[in-house]
């Protein structure tokens, strides 16, 4: 009874406060003084708004003195939910970065000689607006406590960080006459370790995408003796529409003191890095064209991401170009002209060093144009991805580089970095690159806008070199556009190829080699022996060979041969890809492949006379080794006698009914029906003269009196007048009349089906189950002895659908249809 009556008396004093105490709302307060502390000072002001206690305030200013600069001898620390609003002071005017009119500057070192010992403004709460004032001569400009952010999200906009309020890097001392430089002694803003918790933006630094004054909100972050944003294990941040490393136009600054690196993203090694933050745009539609960052003419580095952060995300910026696109008188402006990069570590327009799970571009499958960066322009490479550290500290994998622009402006106009537009490397052994995708993974899903721009850059589009066999691979390279990169010079300058795959930095182009030691594991490309175009048809007709297995990528061929080997050129757009054994592939033979697409199935087109380059890949889609581009091929006339529109091959009483029918033939001989056993070896089993030349649908049949037994293959051999010939694809007929050397029960099948066959002696057979794009979806080695064998194998993970059960052996070749319920 006591406890009751206690928590009812409790509870009835609490609704008398609620009732009866008076209301705290949010205040508004004026600064006036430029002095550091009393009356009328910001620093009183935001003494003032944390002792209101409840709801954001607002600090306005109104300073008669021109320009407002507040001198400042300690750090100014907000931890109260506030608005400081640089734009309420007379005169200021709200606009883009380049035409903008700060009044307040906030000086934290005043007119003393040497380094400042303080930082600037402290942000240790959520729900703070700073907007429209200038910070300089701190140590940080800015610092973001690791618990910023609690609450509400911290939004940093219109602000200038390491200039002055009037975009100057020195200012005068009005006492003596004496001019005192503007820079941050180290990082324009500092992000502090994020407390946990955190699963939104927690700081908007630059535009914050609500669709209100976005275009006004980017910040100017330059001139700072440190990073212009550094960011030590902090997540869920968005950088969006600043101006970092520039002059307030967007051009190469005059003065050589701008930032090292122009944003550092940074972690350790004990387990945590910075994650989950958005350097750019998230392409969502909502000023998408204002959140880009224009990140160049820093010291070292545009971007650094380091030491296991993930899941960042760069996208929609300019790293290297003016806000033109242009450069300055030697072309390029991405890093300090007084600075000789360090190889790999500086000079780089972005660097992943130890990272791993982070978007460079279009977001892989749901990718928007707006999120393509222009990477250009820059001392050394465009994208660098290096690995330092072994073990599980030091992967750089699974990074996606989608959909970019390297080396070139948003014209297309030559910008190239000076050394390869992506370099991808380890130190030493145990430390691996591997899993990275650039370009296309090709799964199917917004694949065409997933392809980079990798052109005119002064070594070699790609470059992958690995220091110790077999720590680089399973790196697909896919769809990307390359066209003229090359050396400058003679030497180890490069070799103008679109990918180089390297042992030594001295490597040009590797010829096929099927030792597979080196990076990418030296996947072997293809070669082509016929791309032939029919305009008539409207028809091409592709033959060469590769590995078993391979998946073939053709492009037509960029206009500049590289500078090893005069046969070989880089892959400017992508045409197709097709599997090596896959159902489009009409050629029965392992490591030798025949496609016939129509003009419409290519991505661009293709004439006669033009010249194509291949790649090849170990997979269809997702994680796959790359092999160099192929050596180039002209495509000729090659006019298809015969338009096929249907051919098929039928047991009827007994005996097999092969008919096909054609819509146009030109120049056309006979057709040569054949057969085979195993689905290998052919033979001729009859000939059907053929109509010669005709434009409308014509029918034909053969009957094969005396099948085999089991399964068989036929197919068409047609042969034209001048002997030139083509094969159709092969249709399978199980004779089960006769016998049942191969048969797959029950068909369709739920989980587990049956393969019966017979084998004229024991022996190891390779079991594959193949999808309709020629994906091998099971594969495994069953053991058979002479005479009737019975397999059982579970499909049941398998998804709905028809594939294509094959056994084969040294003497056999079984293939039967399975459907899949």
């Amino acid at each position: 009874m006591l406890i009751c009556m206690r928590k009812t008396f409790t509870l009835g004093l609490l609704i008398a406060n609620i009732l009866f105490s008076p209301t705290i709302s949010a205040a508004d307060f004026t600064v006036t003084s430029t002095a550091d502390s009393g009356p009328g000072t910001l620093r009183q002001a935001i003494l003032d708004a944390d002792a209101n206690g409840s709801g954001q305030d607002n600090i306005y200013f109104n300073i008669t003195a021109y320009p407002a600069m507040i001198i400042l001898n300690t750090s100014l620390t907000v931890n109260t939910p506030v608005v400081i609003d640089g734009y309420s002071q007379p005169g200021a005017v709200e606009a883009p970065i380049n035409s903008r009119q700060l009044i307040i500057g906030l000086n934290f070192n005043g007119f003393n000689s040497g380094s400042s010992a303080t930082d600037g403004l402290i942000i240790t709460t959520g729900n703070i607006t700073i907007r429209g004032i200038a910070i300089y001569r701190a140590n940080r400009g800015i610092v973001i406590n690791g618990t910023a952010g609690t609450g509400g999200a911290v939004r940093i906009q219109g602000c200038t960080i390491g200039l002055s309020e009037t975009n100057q890097t020195s200012i005068e001392d009005p006492n003596t006459g004496e001019f005192f430089g503007t820079r941050n002694t180290g990082n324009g803003v500092e992000f502090l370790q994020t407390s946990s918790g955190f699963a939104i933006p927690r700081v908007f630094l630059g535009v914050d995408g609500d669709g209100t004054n976005d275009a006004n909100e980017g910040n100017l972050i330059s001139n700072n003796g440190g990073d212009g944003v550094f960011l030590q294990v902090s997540d869920y941040n968005v950088i969006a529409g600043n101006f970092i490393g520039t002059t307030a136009t967007g051009a190469q600054p005059t003065y050589t003191g701008t930032n090292n690196t122009g944003i550092t993203l940074n972690g350790n090694y004990t387990g945590d890095g910075a994650a989950n933050n958005r350097i750019g745009t998230n392409g969502d539609g909502v000023s998408d064209n204002v959140e880009g960052n224009l990140i160049s003419g820093n010291r070292f580095n545009g971007i650094v991401l380091q030491s296991r952060g993930s899941n960042n995300v760069i996208a929609g910026n300019t790293i290297g170009l003016s806000l033109s696109g242009g450069a300055n008188a030697n072309g390029r402006i991405g890093g300090s002209p007084t600075v000789t990069p360090t190889f790999l570590t500086q000079g780089n327009g972005i660097l992943l060093n130890n990272v791993s799970g982070n978007t460079i571009g279009v977001t892989p499958g749901t990718g928007v144009a707006a999120q393509r960066n222009y990477i250009s322009a820059n001392l050394y490479n465009g994208i660098t991805l290096y690995s330092t550290v072994a073990g599980g500290n030091g992967e750089v994998q699974n990074n996606t580089i989608m959909g970019n622009s390297i080396g070139v402006n948003s014209a297309n106009a030559d910008r190239g970095n000076q050394n390869w537009g992506i370099f991808l490397s380890n130190s030493a052994a145990g430390f691996t690159v591997n899993s990275n995708f650039i370009g296309s993974n090709d799964d199917g899903t917004g694949d065409a806008l997933e392809g980079n721009i990798i052109a005119y850059n002064q070594r070699d589009g790609i470059g992958l070199l690995e220091n110790v066999a077999n720590t680089a691979y399973d790196n697909r390279i896919s769809r990307n556009s390359m066209f003229g990169n090359q050396r400058p010079g003679a030497g180890t300058q490069g070799f103008g190829l679109g990918i180089n795959l390297m042992t030594s930095i001295t490597d040009g182009t590797t010829l096929n080699n099927p030792s597979g030691v080196g990076p990418n594991f030296l996947t072997n490309y293809p070669v082509t022996t016929l791309f032939g175009v029919d305009p008539t048809a409207q028809k091409i007709r592709v033959t060469g060979t590769c590995p078993s297995g391979t998946y073939v990528q053709y492009y037509t061929a960029s206009s500049d041969a590289n500078q090893d080997n005069a046969n070989f050129n880089e892959g400017q757009t992508y045409l197709f890809g097709r599997f090596e054994g896959g159902l489009d592939d009409e050629n029965p033979a392992d490591g030798v492949y025949t496609f016939t697409l129509t003009f419409a199935q290519l991505a661009a087109a293709i004439g006669v006379g033009e010249s194509v380059v291949a790649l090849s890949h170990t997979s269809e889609s997702g994680i796959s080794n790359t092999s160099e581009f192929s050596q180039r091929s002209n495509t000729s006339l090659a006019l298809l006698p015969v338009q096929f529109v249907t051919f098929k091959a039928e047991l009827q009483n007994d005996k097999v009914l092969v008919s096909w029918s054609t819509a146009s033939e030109q120049n056309s001989s006979h057709y040569d029906v054949e057969r085979s056993s195993n689905g290998t070896d052919f033979n001729r089993i009859g000939s059907v003269k053929a109509q010669g030349n005709s434009n409308s649908l014509v029918n034909y049949s053969f009957v094969d009196a005396n099948p085999v037994a089991g399964i068989s293959y036929y197919r068409l051999r047609q042969v034209d007048l001048d002997n030139r010939y083509v094969y159709t694809k092969t249709a399978v007929v199980r004779n089960e009349s006769r016998s049942r050397a191969f048969s797959v029960w029950p068909n369709p099948v739920i989980d587990n089906v049956n393969i019966t066959l017979t084998s004229d002696r024991s022996q190891n057979l390779s079991l594959r189950v193949v999808d309709l794009n020629g994906r091998v979806v099971r594969s495994q080695v069953v053991n058979v002895q002479k005479g009737m064998n019975q397999v059982t194998l579970n499909v049941n993970s398998l998804n709905k659908g028809l594939y294509v059960v094959q056994l084969i052996g040294e003497n056999l070749n079984y293939k039967d249809k399975l459907i899949k319920q």
